[in-house]
C-alpha cells in the first residue's frame, strides 16, 4: 500500500497517510475476488471474499481429475439438468463478482487519506463501474451460451432415462431389434435360394443336427474389404491407435501395452450382454429359420460368434450396470437418414440413408451408404406378410412414407411411426442392433450451411444438370457447378449433394459423403459461437432423434477417439450389390458390415479431422 508523507514543521513528527488506489483495488477484485481487498490492507475480509472462488476452483479441478476424459466431461455439462444448475450458479456468481468488485472499492477509498484523495475516489468510481459492466457482460456471455446449449440439448435429443433408445411414443421396442432378435430368421421363406442367418450374419446349415455351423458367404469381400464370414475374428486395431473401451464414469480411453484395450467398463465387446429386442418377432408362418440355430446368449454349442468376441466358444460375460446399452455388444450403430418433403412430392422421402458403426474397443468407425433405389428389399418376418413377394417391392426410400400411412402395422405416433419402421426394417437388414436414428430435413440443411456461413468445398469435377428441379417445385433450372475451392451457399451445396442426372444415384452418394466431410471440418466451436442462436433454431427445426441426452457423455468419450482420417466408406452398390436386392445381397452386406474392421485400417484421408476441436 502507497503511504503519503506530509510536509512537516521544524521539531514535529512526519505523519503517514494511507493511499490505496480504489481504481487497482476495484481492478484486482475484478481479476480475483478479494485480492483488492487484500491490497487495501484488509486481509482477513480478503480472505472472506476470496473463498467462494477458491472453494470453486478445488471442486472443478476435482472433477476434472476424476472424470479424466475431456469428452466424457464435455458430455456430462452440457446434460440439460447441468446446464440448468450452471445457469443458476452464473448468475450467482455474477451477483458475487459485482459485490466483490463494489466492496474492494468502498474499503480502498475509506482508508484513503491525504492529498488527492477526492480525485482518487472519483477515478475508482468510474473504473468499478467500467469494471462492473465488463463483469455483466462476461458472466451473460456465458449465461448465453449455456441457455442456447441447454435449448439445443433439450430440443433435438431424446429424455429418457438413457436405458435405451428413447422414442417419446409410448410404443414398443421393434425398431431396436438387430441381430439378436432376427437370429436364424430366412429372408424369404419362398425363396428356395433364402438361407437362415446367425446373429453374426452367417448363413446357418440347414441340417438341423448340426449346430449352426456355416462357412464363408462368397464374394463378401469385394464390399469394403470385408473378409471371410466364417468365425468371428479379433477386431483389428490400428498401429498407435488408443484402445477405445473405457468410458463410464471416471475411466477414459488409456490402451495396455500390449495395445489392447484398456479397463473393459463396457462388458466384453461381443458378447451375449446386449439388448436382445423383442422376445419374438416370429408371425408364425414359418419365416424363422431351420432348426440348431443357438438362441444368442445361451452360451451353447452352435452359437454364432459376434465379431470382436475374446475367443471362440468363450462364455459371454455379464456386463455392469453402467454399461450404456448401445456399448454391450461392442459396436455403436447409429441410422442416418437425411429426407425431406418440399414443394411436389407427397409427403417425405429419405433420399439419403447411411449406417455409421464405430468399434468401441479400436475407436475405428465406417459409414455403410445404401441407395435410396434400392427394391425388393426383404421385410422383418412380422411385416413380410403385407407384400406377396415378402418384400418392399417399391423404392427404399418410399419405405417412410409408406409406413407412415400404415398404424395398423406400425406403433409410434405420427412423427415416429415412420422412423420406427425405418430402424427396424435396417436392423433386418444389417443383422444389427440399430442404437439409435439420427434423421436430417435436408431443407433444414440449407438454412444450416447459409447460419454456418456457406460450405467450405473442394468439388472433384464439373457439375452440369440442365433440368434440375427448384426448390420451389415451379419447374426446372440449369445446375453449373465449376470444379476447385470454393464456398457454396446453401442452395447450392444441397444442389450438389443432390443432383443426378449427370451421373447416377451413386455418383450422388459419393457427393453426399464429400458434403459430411466439408460440414464436419466447419463444425468449429470456437467459429459457431456468434452464429449459435441461428444454429439451434435450425437444429431445433431439421434435426431429430431417439438417442437420449443422458448418453451424450459416453458418446462424446467416444467421439473423441475415433480416428476420423481412417473412417471407412462402403457402398452397397452395383456391380457388387443389385438393385432389386436378394437375400444373397443382404448376406454380404451383413458379412461387409459385420467383417469391416477386420484387418488393417484403411489409409488416413487427408481432409480427416479431429471432432469438434476450436
Amino acid at each position: 500500500m502507497d503511504f503519503a508523507t506530509p510536509a512537516t514543521l521544524p521539531g514535529s513528527q512526519a505523519v503517514r497517510y494511507p493511499r490505496p488506489s480504489p481504481a487497482l483495488a476495484a481492478l484486482l477484485s475484478f481479476l480475483l475476488p478479494g485480492l483488492g481487498q487484500a491490497y487495501a490492507g484488509q486481509r482477513r475480509r480478503a480472505f472472506l471474499w476470496a473463498l467462494p472462488t477458491l472453494v470453486v476452483l478445488g471442486v472443478a479441478v476435482l472433477f476434472v481429475a476424476a472424470v479424466r476424459d475431456p469428452g466424457y466431461l464435455v458430455g456430462l455439462l452440457i446434460q440439460p439438468t447441468w446446464l440448468l444448475l450452471l445457469l443458476v450458479l452464473d448468475v450467482a456468481f455474477l451477483v458475487y463478482r459485482v459485490a466483490a468488485i463494489w466492496d474492494a472499492y468502498r474499503v480502498a477509498a475509506g482508508v484513503r487519506r491525504g492529498p488527492g484523495t477526492q480525485r482518487a475516489v472519483r477515478i475508482g468510481a468510474v473504473a468499478m463501474a467500467a469494471l462492473i459492466v465488463v463483469t455483466i457482460a462476461l458472466q451473460g456471455t456465458v449465461a448465453w451460451v449455456d441457455w442456447n446449449a441447454y435449448d439445443l440439448v433439450s430440443g433435438v435429443f431424446a429424455g429418457g432415462s438413457g436405458d435405451g433408445p428413447d422414442w417419446g411414443d409410448g410404443g414398443g421396442a421393434d425398431a431396436e431389434a438387430g441381430a439378436a432378435a432376427f437370429a436364424g430368421q430366412a429372408l424369404d421363406a419362398t425363396d428356395p435360394s433364402a438361407v437362415a442367418l446367425g446373429p453374426d450374419g452367417s448363413p446357418l446349415a440347414r441340417d438341423a443336427s448340426t449346430g449352426g455351423g456355416a462357412g464363408t458367404t462368397g464374394d463378401a469381400g469385394t464390399a469394403g474389404g470385408a473378409g471371410t464370414t466364417g468365425g468371428a475374428g479379433a477386431t483389428g486395431t490400428a498401429a498407435g491407435m488408443p484402445a477405445a473401451s473405457a468410458i463410464v464414469g471416471s475411466a477414459s480411453f488409456v490402451p495396455t501395452p500390449d495395445g489392447s484395450a484398456g479397463p473393459d467398463v463396457f462388458g466384453s465387446p461381443g458378447s451375449a450382454t446386449g439388448p436382445q429386442g423383442p422376445a419374438s418377432l416370429d408371425p408364425g408362418d414359418g419365416s424363422v429359420g431351420s432348426a440348431g440355430a443357438t438362441p444368442p446368449g445361451s452360451g451353447q454349442a452352435g452359437s454364432s460368434a459376434s465379431p470382436g468376441a475374446s475367443s471362440p466358444g468363450a462364455s459371454p460375460t455379464p456386463a455392469s450396470a453402467d454399461v450404456p446399452y448401445w456399448a454391450k455388444d461392442g459396436r455403436l450403430d447409429v441410422l442416418v437418414l437425411g429426407g425431406d418433403a418440399g414443394p411436389g412430392r407427397d409427403g417425405l422421402r429419405t433420399d439419403s440413408m447411411m449406417l455409421v458403426s464405430v468399434d468401441i474397443a479400436s475407436g475405428r468407425a465406417a459409414i455403410f451408404g445404401f441407395p435410396r433405389n434400392l427394391v425388393n428389399v426383404p421385410l422383418p418376418p412380422r411385416i413380410a406378410r403385407a407384400f406377396t413377394c415378402r418384400c418392399f417391392p417399391e423404392m427404399l426410400s418410399g419405405y417412410y412414407r409408406w409406413a407412415q400411412s400404415h398404424p395398423d402395422l406400425f406403433t409410434g405416433s405420427k412423427t415416429t411411426r415412420g422412423y420406427r419402421a425405418v430402424a427396424e426394417l435396417y436392423a433386418y437388414l444389417t443383422g444389427r442392433t440399430i442404437d439409435g436414428v439420427a434423421a436430417a430435413d435436408l431443407n433444414g440443411f440449407v438454412k444450416l450451411v447459409d447460419a454456418l456461413g456457406g460450405l467450405r468445398i473442394d468439388v472433384p469435377y464439373r457439375i452440369y444438370d440442365r433440368n434440375y428441379p427448384k426448390e420451389d417445385g415451379s419447374g426446372t433450372m440449369v445446375l453449373e457447378i465449376e470444379p476447385g475451392p470454393q464456398t457454396l451457399s446453401g442452395s447450392l451445396a444441397l444442389a450438389f449433394a443432390r443432383t443426378r442426372h449427370q451421373d447416377s444415384d451413386y455418383g450422388r452418394m459419393g457427393r453426399q459423403q464429400l458434403v459430411l466431410v466439408a460440414l464436419r471440418k466447419q463444425m468449429n466451436p470456437c467459429a459457431m459461437l456468434p452464429r449459435l442462436p441461428d444454429l439451434v433454431k435450425v437444429a431445433k427445426e431439421s434435426l431429430w432423434t431417439n438417442i437420449p441426452s443422458a448418453q451424450l457423455p459416453s458418446l462424446l468419450a467416444l467421439a473423441q477417439h475415433v480416428d476420423t482420417k481412417r473412417i471407412k466408406r462402403v457402398a452397397f452398390t452395383p456391380p457388387t450389390y443389385g438393385e432389386s436386392v436378394t437375400s444373397a445381397d443382404v448376406t454380404r452386406m451383413r458379412a461387409a458390415i459385420r467383417d469391416v474392421f477386420k484387418g488393417a485400417p484403411p489409409a488416413p484421408d487427408p481432409n480427416g479431422e479431429g471432432f469438434l476441436r476450436c
